[in-house]
C-alpha cells in the first residue's frame, strides 16, 4: 500500500510500478548500446524494485556501501530524517522548541532569535539474494566498475559518472 505523505489518498499497490511496467524498463535499458549506460539503467532499475526507495535516495549510494556476504547482497542506505526547526540559545547553546520565547535551561529572552533548522542521518541495510535476477543486475553493474582502469574513484556513487569511464 502506497501513502501520499501529507494526504490522506491510499492506493493498494504492492509496488510503484507493476511487473508489466518494471519488464517494459527493464528491456528499454537492455537495449542501450554502450554497455557503461546500460548496466547503469539496469541496475537502478533493479534497485529501485527490490529496495522500495526513491530514485535520490539510491542513485547517491556510494560503491563501498555494496557489500556480498554469502548468499546476500547487502546495500548501506543513509536517509537524511526530517528537518527540524529550533531556537539555539546564544548563552549556553541549548536548543528550544520554535515557539520558545525563553531559554528553558538558562532562561535568556529568544524571542527574536531566528529558528535554526537540523536533520540528522539515519543508516538502513537491505539485503537482497545473490540468485534474483534483479540482484545480479546490480552485481553485473558493480563488477563491470571495478573492472575500468583506472578504477572509479573512492566515493564515487552509483548513477554517476565516475572517472575511468569512457
Amino acid at each position: 500500500m502506497t501513502r501520499v505523505r501529507n494526504s490522506s489518498f491510499r492506493e493498494n499497490r504492492e509496488t510503484v510500478i507493476d511487473e508489466n511496467e518494471l519488464n517494459r524498463a527493464l528491456n528499454q535499458a537492455n537495449a542501450i548500446k554502450i554497455d557503461y549506460f546500460r548496466l547503469r539503467a539496469l541496475a537502478v532499475l533493479s534497485l529501485l524494485r527490490l529496495s522500495g526507495k526513491r530514485r535520490t535516495e539510491i542513485s547517491w549510494i556510494p560503491l563501498e556501501n555494496f557489500n556480498v556476504e554469502n548468499d546476500l547482497l547487502t546495500v548501506t542506505f543513509t536517509l537524511e530524517k526530517k528537518k527540524r526547526k529550533h531556537k539555539k540559545c546564544p548563552n549556553c547553546n541549548t536548543q528550544n522548541s520554535s515557539a520558545s520565547s525563553f531559554c528553558k535551561k538558562c532562561g535568556l529572552d529568544i524571542s527574536k532569535i531566528h529558528l535554526v533548522f537540523t536533520s540528522r542521518q539515519a543508516k538502513a541495510v537491505k539485503a537482497f539474494p545473490l540468485a534474483d535476477s534483479l540482484t545480479k543486475n546490480i552485481l553485473e553493474y558493480l563488477n563491470y566498475l571495478r573492472r575500468l582502469s583506472p578504477s572509479p574513484n573512492s566515493g564515487c556513487r552509483l548513477a554517476e559518472a565516475c572517472s575511468g569511464i569512457t
